[in-house]
């Protein structure tokens, strides 16, 4: 067995003071973990990559409390940081173990990512359940949880040490894809869509939303982000047939949204059937494929949905860029 030990931020757990010092341990198959609350504000002690704010940015910070207090005898007290122990099954051994050796440093290199990967999901599980057990303003995922500590890996059957630490400087990192960051072109176009169109619709940024679930690597974020992705193609399908209806046509409308069983228009048939027909003309082959790729994604949602399965990583952000594809043809009928 392999095991580490992570100091974890996370974004504000309440508890009553006579939780503090408690551990919570969960076994799974392949690795087992620990999350231990602080007992004291000052209790943990660990080695950073970060040595002060070279940046001067304010966000660049080591905190220094486990938890916070509005006073000495609070009842209750915000948790801020908690200590994540992870154990997983490994052939690799601190005794055999050669740094000289490429196979033996990939390998501990895979060793430290799986570690690493599980300490987060552990903390995030944590936090998601905490959040759904009435602490709602807890963040979903982003800048928290975050490791503080850079790593020693410790072969937990010889009780022994690898030698070193590996860390990364505050426990994060983002991945910008070359369409996601801001040009002078793109800015433009988002002032112009900000004084054209507005606010975001729900539809939108119910989409964002799926998007930033896919990418946030949570267990459950590939289904979340499928459902949200199919929500919010679904509600701006039915903001953008209003438009096209018009008066004259409302009244037909409402009648297809309160009975889509009886004509047979499922939230995919309004996207592929109900738009052309209320735009009275033919939508191309664009519109004809993304349908395709529409029906897909309602079909991965009702899988989530109405049978309790699962969405992949992949699978997920294939729908996720379906929906946006969805919201930017929708958009376009809208303003045309």
């Amino acid at each position: 067995m392999i095991g580490a030990e992570y100091f974890m931020e996370l974004d504000g757990v309440i508890v009553e003071r006579v939780v503090l010092g408690s551990k919570l341990r969960v076994g799974r198959d392949g690795f087992s973990f620990l999350i231990e609350i602080p007992s004291c504000q000052d209790e943990y002690h660990y080695g950073t990559m970060v040595t002060g704010n070279e940046t001067g940015d304010e966000r660049v910070y080591v905190p220094k409390l486990a938890y916070l207090q509005p006073k000495d005898d609070s009842h209750l007290v915000e948790i801020r940081i908690v200590r994540v122990v992870v154990n997983v099954a490994s052939d690799l051994s601190a005794d055999k173990y050669d740094k000289s050796k490429p196979e033996d440093d990939v390998a501990l290199n895979a060793v430290f990512l799986e570690l690493w990967n599980y300490a987060h999901e552990a903390t995030r599980e944590f936090t998601d359940t905490v959040r759904s057990h009435g602490q709602p303003w807890i963040e979903p995922n982003g800048l928290y949880p975050r490791v503080l500590n850079t790593v020693p890996l410790v072969d937990t059957t010889l009780s022994k040490s690898f030698g070193f630490s590996i860390g990364r400087a505050l426990g994060s990192f983002r991945v910008v894809d070359s369409s996601g960051y801001l040009t002078p072109e793109r800015l433009a176009a988002i002032e112009r869509t900000m004084q054209q169109d507005g606010p975001p619709s729900v539809g939108e940024v119910l989409v964002s939303d799926a998007f930033y679930l896919a990418e946030s690597e949570q267990a459950n974020g590939p289904s979340q982000a499928t459902l949200l992705a199919a929500m919010g193609v679904e509600v701006k399908t039915k903001a953008v047939l209003k438009v096209l209806a018009g008066a004259e046509k409302m009244e037909l409308l409402e009648l297809l949204l309160e009975n889509p069983r009886d004509w047979s228009l499922s939230a995919h048939g309004l996207f592929a059937k109900a738009l052309p027909t209320l735009a009275a003309r033919d939508l191309g082959e664009d519109h004809k494929e993304l349908s395709k790729r529409v029906q897909k994604l309602f079909t991965a949602r009702n899988k989530v949905a109405h049978r309790g399965e699962s969405i992949d990583t992949q699978e997920s952000k294939i729908h996720v860029a379906t929906a946006q594809a969805s919201i930017q043809f929708l958009r376009e009928m809208e303003t045309s």
